[in-house]
């Protein structure tokens, strides 16, 4: 509903490297739709930065399987972001001290990358194994610039 949000915005991450192994009956998304939401507080507007693009489409290349986070040999996250691109993010609409959230933070690098860049976030993550792997890459990527605080039920 209207309520809740003042202004939402949907954009699209191009990925100009997804491997087509695996896909030999299936379209290959290329492609992944984010939504950009604000909430409603008066004070408050979508933050742009003097001469940086305002393109609702971001091209940056997927994470290799041999890079992405691990525990033992095993994948974490099939889907891992790039942390370049949750760093597009926060640089184009954040400053200092505002909050980023991320409702599946899979691998943590949204987190990761808000806390270095002097951001409060906020994560959640169903998936006990991704979440803990999480938490320890985001300690290793932080330590020691930021304090964390890790609640569970």
């Amino acid at each position: 509903n209207g309520d809740l949000f003042k202004q939402m915005e949907l954009g699209y991450w191009h990925k100009p490297n997804v491997m087509e192994e695996g896909y030999q009956h299936k379209l290959i998304s290329t492609v992944e739709i984010f939504v950009l939401a604000h909430v409603k507080i008066e004070t408050e507007k979508w933050i742009f930065k003097e001469n940086v693009e305002r393109k609702n489409l971001i091209s940056i290349p997927t994470i290799p399987v041999s890079q992405r986070l691990k525990v033992q040999t095993e994948v974490v996250n099939p889907c891992e972001k790039p942390v370049a691109l949750f760093n597009w993010f926060i640089d184009h609409f954040t400053v200092e001290g505002n909050v980023v959230f991320d409702a599946m933070f899979g691998a943590g690098g949204s987190i990761s990358a808000a806390l270095l860049k002097n951001r409060n976030a906020i994560g959640f993550e169903l998936d006990p194994k991704q979440f803990q792997a999480a938490v320890a890459r985001i300690f290793k990527d932080i330590n020691p610039v930021s304090t964390l605080s890790i609640v569970t039920s």
